[in-house]
Parts: structure tokens; sequence; C-alpha cells
């Protein structure tokens, strides 16, 4: 947490640090929850899927927001080399997501977010329960819903002080 940082760039700062590892359960929500506590965040109600301030529209995210995903369905559709039609189907019954980069801004941004517990469906469980960072195109939405939420603090945030070193000496 740098002096000079907001909530959402420590948030991201976090979340990233535990890329490839395997975050309280492995849940998604718990990767979401133990990020906001150590950045010191107001506690969100992951009943209902709070995670702040909500953000109204998409194309003013930022990174450290985040995504509640509510039986949200992306279709995304690629050429292959060979000429094949290629159709990835990915679907968010209750998911949590955090937005680590806006790529391209616009009402149906592209965004790089950090998550736990995501893939393709017929997967092995424990594979998925790690820290992973994906490119998400909400364009590429076409069923259910993505709120986000701007993650808020009670308390004023204190600029760390640098830590102090001992005065060197010459022999």
């Amino acid at each position: 947490m740098g002096p000079d940082t907001t909530l959402g760039d420590d948030i991201v700062a976090y979340v990233r640090s535990k890329l490839g590892q395997k975050v309280g359960n492995g849940e998604c929500t718990a990767l979401a929850v133990e990020a906001l506590c150590h950045c010191d965040a107001r506690r969100p109600d992951t009943v209902q899927g709070i995670w702040g301030d909500e953000v109204k529209l998409l194309c003013d995210l930022q990174p450290g927001d985040i995504l509640q995903f509510e039986d949200a369905i992306f279709v995304k559709q690629h050429v292959r080399g060979d000429g094949a039609l290629l159709t990835l189907t990915s679907h968010y019954p209750h998911h949590t997501a955090i937005v680590a980069r806006v790529r391209k801004r616009g009402p149906k941004p592209v965004l790089v977010v950090l998550h736990q517990n995501a893939g393709p469906a017929g997967g092995e469980d424990e594979e998925f329960k790690v820290v992973r960072e994906w490119t998400l195109e909400m364009a590429a939405q076409r069923g259910g819903s993505v709120k986000a939420y701007r993650p808020t603090t009670d308390r004023p945030r204190q600029p760390r002080q640098p830590a102090e070193h001992p005065a060197r000496t010459r022999d």
C-alpha cells in the first residue's frame, strides 16, 4: 500500500500477489473478502453480493472494482486457422471477480479480471481454485447480469511512512 495509491490500486496489488495461489477456501468470494480486509476496505455484504458503492455504468469501471455475476452468459466466437468456427460459452451462475485493468473503455468495455474458482465445465475443481487473470469482453455477454461495485473505506487513507534504516558507518 503506497503513499500515492488508491484503495483500488492496493486491492489489485494484493490480489496480483496471490496469482497462482488458493486464497481462503478457494471460492471466488473468499478472494474478494480477503483483499478488502487486507486493504482496510469496508466489509461487504457477501450474501447479497454488495461489495461497496454501485458503479452504474460499466464505462466508469476502475481497477479494484468488484464485479458480481448472476446467471451471466458470455459467448465468444473465433475462426481457427483451418477455417473452423470455435464457439466458447462461459456461464457464471453466481461469481465474483476483481477488475485489474480496463483494456478498452466504452459501454461494453474489455476488462482484465482477477478471480478464482472459475473454469470450463467438467474440469477438475481444485485446479480452478487458484487466483487467475482473464480477459473479459463485456460485448460478449448474452444473458444474466453483471453489477459493479467500488469498495470504500471508513478510515482516512494514511500515507505509509518509509521504513527507517539505521545510519551506516564506514569501517
